[in-house]
């Protein structure tokens, strides 16, 4: 009732992880009783980086970059429900303002962990073999102090266990490189 009452108002529902997105946007009309108000909070359901880079584009928001002293070297995953349901091309937008980054998109298909998929230890094998197959080479391109940065908390933790890099949202990126 919450978010109809946001969406009726006109109001986006902004959510951080492209998988609860993904719930919100196609399940909960299948879930909530009042199919009306779970419809019209549906509709309402944007993932935050979409939005803000939808902002910038029409020129409702400007950010203001910090000067960075040396390269941010970054390495953008993106996670399989924000491809296939979304736009991934936003995080990679919002990432592509930021001065001085060098930015490399992973260009790697799923992570292997696939939400709870890889957490199952029968599964641990396969999910190793898909980070392995395209995503660890990509990460390993890059040098020490690389970021990857993955939208999804599934990716980001498959990113961290297997490989020991630092994991960020875009999000996160953005907030330490604007000034506020």
């Amino acid at each position: 009732r919450a978010l109809a009452a946001e969406a009726a108002a006109g109001r986006p529902v902004l959510v951080l992880e492209p998988s609860c997105a993904s719930s919100l946007k196609d399940d909960l009309p299948d879930l909530v009783p009042n199919v009306e108000e779970a419809t019209r909070a549906a509709a309402a359901v944007r993932l935050a980086d979409e939005f803000l880079a939808g902002e910038l584009r029409s020129g409702r928001a400007r950010l203001t970059w910090r000067e960075s002293e040396s390269p941010l070297e970054l390495l953008h995953h993106g996670h399989c429900h924000q491809k296939a349901l979304f736009r991934d091309a936003d995080a990679l937008d919002l990432l592509r303002q930021i001065p001085n980054a060098l930015l490399r998109d992973s260009a790697a298909g799923c992570c292997g962990m696939a939400g709870s998929f890889g957490c199952v230890e029968s599964h641990h094998d396969i999910s190793r073999a898909i980070f392995a197959d395209r995503l660890q080479p990509a990460i390993e391109k890059g040098g020490p102090d690389q970021i990857v940065v993955c939208n999804g908390f599934s990716c980001r933790s498959q990113v961290r266990d297997l490989s020991g890099r630092t994991t960020l949202h875009a999000l996160q990126i953005i907030r330490r490189m604007i000034q506020i």
